[in-house]
């Protein structure tokens, strides 16, 4: 399979468990989700070459740019440099596209659950922090994300530990 084609079907694999169709349905949805699934794919590749060439926080904004318009923040100040841990709940892309697109720092890592579809995507791999499914990968990965924190790094942490759903579906 093509990277286009294993994001393809991890897209279709997500949007199947949104939208919780049985397996048995799955040939049947695969129809009305395929354009939208591929698409989003393109995209994401996109992304994901624009995080090596141009890095982490232009790549969302561009990102952002091309789907949504400016994104602008006015707030508190956001450390530069130093230990930061931000927790936040996760609706969807857009979310972490924003908060991606307003920091400023280049030792971003993300905690993120195992997903075929972050795994497809390697230059954004080099951002995250898997946590898997058994106890030892946890723990694992729980170090890694003390270790960056305490060596000044930046944190992302979703309070959930999930994508939670839209609630307008």
């Amino acid at each position: 399979n093509s990277p286009l084609d294993s994001l393809t079907e991890a897209n279709l694999g997500d949007l199947y468990r949104a939208f919780k169709v049985p397996l048995r349905y799955q040939p049947f949805f695969r129809v009305f989700f395929q354009t939208s699934a591929r698409g989003l794919a393109k995209e994401l590749l996109k992304f994901d070459a624009d995080i090596a060439q141009i890095g982490l926080q232009k790549a969302a904004q561009k990102l952002l740019k091309n789907h949504a318009g400016l994104v602008q923040y006015k707030g508190l100040a956001i450390p530069k440099t130093g230990p930061l841990l931000i927790a936040i709940n996760h609706p969807g892309l857009a979310d972490i596209l924003v908060l991606l697109s307003i920091l400023e720092r280049k030792d971003i890592r993300i905690i993120a659950a195992e997903r075929s579809l972050l795994r497809a995507l390697p230059n954004l791999c080099n951002h995250l922090i898997f946590l898997g499914d058994k106890l030892q990968l946890r723990l694992s990965s729980i170090r890694e994300a003390k270790a960056h924190f305490n060596r000044g790094g930046c944190m992302i942490l979703f309070a959930k530990g999930s994508i939670e759903s839209d609630p307008l579906i």
